[in-house]
């Protein structure tokens, strides 16, 4: 998964922790695919899920 920050130099809004999840469908459970948090800059991120996982939906 990317995040792009915003790329006005302004940090207001950005994305400091995230977790994301996923499942099969939207009323079966959800298991818990990636979690952390973002340093402070404007760089573009990518978080790996966790392999094997199976997800044809995603929550940020």
């Amino acid at each position: 998964m990317n995040y792009l920050p915003r790329q006005n130099n302004d940090a207001a809004g950005n994305l400091k922790g995230y977790a994301a999840y996923g499942g099969d469908s939207p009323i079966s459970a959800w298991g818990l695919l990636a979690k952390g948090e973002f340093s402070a800059d404007n760089e573009v991120r990518s978080v790996a899920l966790k392999p094997g996982a199976p997800s044809r939906q995603l929550s940020p």
